[in-house]
């Protein structure tokens, strides 16, 4: 069921998009970092933490995968430039994938 409603997220994110924006709302990118517990602030959860950038995956639940704090992980997903982040503390982002790197 995942995959399934990962397709339908995917035509979504790109047929909604203008033309101009197409090409960057559709690209599918990838990344490893860690997972990062964030609960302990208000309006936040799971963060992905690469380099110096924080991303805040909208759909994390989607996938069943048992975090740790500070697990290392890979992802691939879209930008979700029309969801507001609740935390405040990365870019909001639509994943694709996200696997264990343990």
């Amino acid at each position: 069921m995942g995959k399934i409603a990962m397709v339908i997220l995917s035509a979504v994110a790109i047929f909604s998009c203008s033309a101009e924006d197409a090409d960057i709302n559709s690209a599918v990118f990838s990344e490893t970092g860690i997972m990062v517990d964030m609960s302990k602030f208000d309006g936040c959860g799971w963060v992905f933490k690469y380099d110096d950038t924080s991303l805040e995956p909208a759909n994390l639940s989607d996938f069943h995968i048992s975090l740790v704090d500070s697990m290392p992980v890979g992802i691939r997903y879209l930008k979700a430039d029309n969801q507001n982040s609740t935390c405040m503390l990365g870019t909001v982002v639509t994943l694709v994938d996200i696997w264990s790197l343990e």
